[in-house]
């Protein structure tokens, strides 16, 4: 993940200096995290002077090419099949390399190449080479008919000409690898830099060898493979070992040894499986997927009868749940707990497994199997602290906040100093105190919890999310600023530390706060940015949260197919990860209501809304109803603002105004924002609709509009504007419904601007303003300011992490605004667009 980020943004600066061609060779030896970042590449600078290049054989076929291929081709890709050479061209390629055409044993020899024009350049420079290549009556043949049959003996045969020093020295700076340093062959060989350099020189005069910025680097990987693998393999692993311990000694780092710890750790060297294990501690923080490689391979050479496995189990299944490899962290923890490990390992793997569980939507067993690993009898108040805690945190989450406050206090008892206990105990308060309405004290426990992770080094705190928190907090008292840039924060923060598997939460909360604020369009980018991240990180864990909001979007934009269409990918995709990712063996506790990992009622309330622009009113109240049940347990401002209002309005067209009543004091009694306008203001919004009161409903819009401009105020002046109709007072009616009618308008709510505009024709209201008001789809008039804000900064030559930086936004945040730049524009260049952006501006 971190390679593809700064790839991308290499390739970015690169390509505002001059066109850049990028290849990709051999694209179907790629592993997953190469074809992601050939995605990647694909989609961040389409619009760029880049020329993405790479080839490939038909074969091994692999899902994941054929979708990365395929996503190019839908890129506007062009797709070149290239079929071996035939006679004819063999001929005249070999007649090029031997200067003269090839005679007829040599054409026999040339059909071994199957048409492959390397092997057919290597094979006869590797004859002319040895002195088996003569040129007899005008063609060149062969005159020693013991030839190399397979080609890595040919290219080693090529290069047996060279002094065995020079060659033995290659074989060993094989291991190292294809790039490698002057300084690490001579740590490995134990002689010093001077010696090396007459080997060294040999090798570089006979082009096997070539600077690169690493150092050096070999020609071709053929000649680094044909050396490899002139070695035994119990020769190459034993050099591989060799090579850990004299990189190790000279201080190189860990992550930089991880292939070599790798390949050399064997069943019968246990020094070398405690070296990988050290080694996955020293890259965890940093490196995650490096950790868990090596922490794999330690688990795969311990023995199951060794007393080591189940320790090297209780730090494998926590990375392997990190990286969002649920499954196999379930199936390591449950297979060692079935074997009755000792107590530190027990509590290590039952932690492991509470989270599993947590993400996974399984509340209830998370909860309990967190509660049974600090039970275990001679658990250490640290570990009983830390699992207590992160039980209390999930309780909150399952309706209970005065239990969750309960047990978060006790892990503080148990470990007072402990800073992971003490952030994460603190972000549990903050909500429980939100959800009881100490609102006020609820900003000041989520504003200590990032105090606490800002100054910790511990290494467990960094996979908390502080800030979301806050995020969360902030919002209910009407500091949406403050919340977003919260929220933002914590989202760099993550992918700065790698903690990937949460980064599309926190794009999905960003998309949510902008889409109930009405910034449609900046929702929808976040939603892209958040789905991009996805696919690179491959989990699936946060796509429901984030294709519902893309449904709510597109419902206010107008579309109701695109969001119907979204909200069954939900679904869909809730389902699937329910059943591919997270299949557990033996669920703990109460499992017979599995969570959804997004919240149920957010998904059930956009379907709702969906139902009744189609007519359905009955199936709209009915889902709506059941929305409001959900969310009862424990209700944040969603629930309250969004929720509420639009059940009671439902409920009202009715005709049940005692459904509408009773919501309607669920919500002044328990919305935990009393000390908030945006909490006063639903109160009184929804009091105003039961009551079918212009009065009540026209001050929830006074009260909206002490606070900048959003959905919740436009909304509320639709329903005062009908509610005005209703008792006959349409010149009071007009200027309320005019004003959710601009705001509509302004943020691409087609669907809601339409209902506006038919309310105000009975009235008589035909205002050419408000005709010129409404946001065109295509041109400069069509791109929102946030759209404009990135158009501008990348006209003057910035990047996307450059434009992310300064506006304070995800580099694929970015990205995506400036893709719907150049989609609005009709444009697929930068320099199309700082001209555009010059003319426009120097334009009077």
């Amino acid at each position: 993940f971190r390679v593809i980020d700064k790839t991308v943004a290499l390739l970015e600066r690169l390509a505002a200096e001059r066109p850049v061609v990028i290849v990709f060779e051999d694209l179907h030896w790629a592993d997953p995290s190469t074809l992601r970042a050939i995605r990647a590449i694909s989609r961040a600078l389409s619009r760029l002077p880049v020329a993405l290049l790479s080839t490939l054989r038909p074969f091994p076929e692999r899902p994941e090419l054929v979708r990365a291929i395929d996503e190019l081709l839908r890129r506007g890709a062009t797709q070149l099949t290239l079929r071996a050479l035939d006679d004819p061209a063999v001929s005249a390629l070999a007649e090029a390399v031997a200067d003269a055409p090839p005679g007829a044993t040599l054409s026999g020899q040339l059909s071994w190449a199957a048409g492959n024009p390397l092997f057919v350049i290597e094979l006869v420079k590797a004859l002319s080479e040895q002195g088996s290549l003569a040129v007899r009556e005008g063609r060149a043949d062969v005159c020693d008919l013991s030839l190399p049959r397979t080609l890595p003996l040919t290219i080693l045969r090529r290069m047996s000409f060279l002094p065995p020093e020079t060659l033995e020295l290659l074989k060993v700076a094989a291991v190292l690898g294809r790039v490698f340093s002057v300084a690490e062959l001579a740590a490995v060989t134990a002689r010093n830099q001077i010696e090396l350099l007459p080997a060294l020189k040999a090798a570089l005069r006979a082009g096997l060898l070539e600077d690169s910025p690493a150092g050096l680097a070999f020609r071709h990987e053929l000649m680094r493979e044909a050396l490899y693998h002139d070695l035994a393999v119990p020769l190459r692993q034993a050099f591989h070992r060799e090579a850990a311990r004299a990189l190790t000694v000279a201080g190189i780092p860990a992550v930089r040894l991880a292939e070599h710890l790798f390949l050399g750790a064997c069943t019968s060297d246990p020094e070398s499986i405690q070296w990988l294990r050290r080694a996955a501690a020293q890259a965890a923080p940093r490196s995650p997927a490096v950790a868990v490689k090596l922490c794999q391979r330690a688990f795969e050479l311990t023995l199951t009868d060794d007393p080591d496995r189940n320790a090297v189990a209780a730090e494998l299944a926590p990375l392997l749940l990190q990286t969002g490899r649920s499954e196999e962290a379930e199936r390591v923890a449950r297979e060692v707990l079935a074997r009755g490990p000792t107590v530190a390992i027990e509590v290590a793997l039952r932690r492991a497994l509470g989270e599993l569980l947590w993400s996974a939507g399984w509340r209830n067993a998370a909860i309990a199997e967190l509660e049974a690993a600090a039970r275990v009898p001679g658990a250490s108040d640290r570990d009983r602290a830390g699992s207590l805690a992160l039980a209390a945190n999930i309780r909150v989450f399952i309706g209970d906040p005065q239990g969750a406050a309960a047990q978060a206090r006790q892990a503080q008892t148990l470990r007072p100093g402990d800073e992971f206990v003490s952030c994460l105990a603190a972000q549990t308060l903050a909500l429980a105190a939100q959800a009881r309405g100490g609102i006020v004290d609820a900003v000041e426990l989520a504003q200590r919890a990032v105090e606490i992770a800002a100054r910790s080094r511990d290494p467990r705190v960094g996979h908390l999310h502080p800030h979301l928190h806050l995020g969360l907090v902030l919002l209910d008292v009407d500091r949406r600023d403050d919340a977003l840039a919260a929220i933002q924060l914590g989202l760099s923060l993550s992918e700065e530390r790698g903690h990937l598997l949460w980064l599309p939460l926190h794009h999905a909360v960003l998309a949510l706060f902008r889409a109930v604020g009405g910034e449609l369009a900046d929702a929808l980018a976040e939603v892209e940015a958040g789905l991009m991240l996805t696919d690179e990180i491959g989990t699936r864990l946060h796509s429901p949260l984030l294709r519902g909001t893309a449904g709510l979007v597109t419902l206010h934009q107008g579309d109701l197919v695109a969001a119907q269409a979204h909200l069954v990918e939900a679904s869909e995709e809730c389902t699937a990860s329910a059943n591919a990712d997270f299949q557990l063996a033996a669920p703990v506790g109460d499992t017979t209501r599995k969570g959804i990992r997004w919240p149920k009622e957010w998904g059930q309330w956009v379907l709702a809304m969906v139902f009744e622009a189609q007519g359905q009113t009955g199936q709209a109240w009915e889902l709506m109803e059941e929305a409001w049940q959900s969310a009862a347990p424990l209700r944040f401002s969603l629930s309250y603002r969004f929720l509420g209002p639009d059940l009671i309005r439902l409920a009202a067209a009715a005709g049940d105004r005692e459904r509408a009543a009773a919501v309607a004091r669920e919500v002044a009694d328990g919305a935990p924002r009393a000390a908030s306008l945006g909490a006063t203001a639903a109160v009184l919004r929804c009091q105003g609709l039961v009551r079918d009161d212009p009065a009540m409903l026209l001050a929830a819009v006074q009260t909206y509009r002490q606070l900048p401009p959003t959905l919740e105020l436009a909304l509320t002046c639709e329903d005062a504007g009908a509610a005005l109709c209703r008792t006959g007072r349409v010149a009071e009616a007009a200027p309320v419904l005019d004003e959710a009618l601009d705001f509509y308008l302004r943020n691409g709510a087609r669907r809601r601007a339409a209902r506006v505009e038919a309310a105000l024709r009975p009235l008589g209201v035909r205002r050419g303003r408000v005709g010129r008001a409404r946001r065109k789809t295509v041109g400069w008039a069509s791109l929102t300011a946030s759209e404009l804000d990135v158009a501008r900064l990348a006209a003057q030559g910035l990047t996307n992490r450059q434009i992310g930086d300064r506006l304070f936004i995800s580099r694929r945040t970015a990205e995506t605004h400036l893709a719907h730049v150049f989609a609005k524009l009709e444009i697929n260049s930068r320099a199309q667009l700082a001209a555009e952006v010059a003319r426009r501006e120097s334009t009077p």
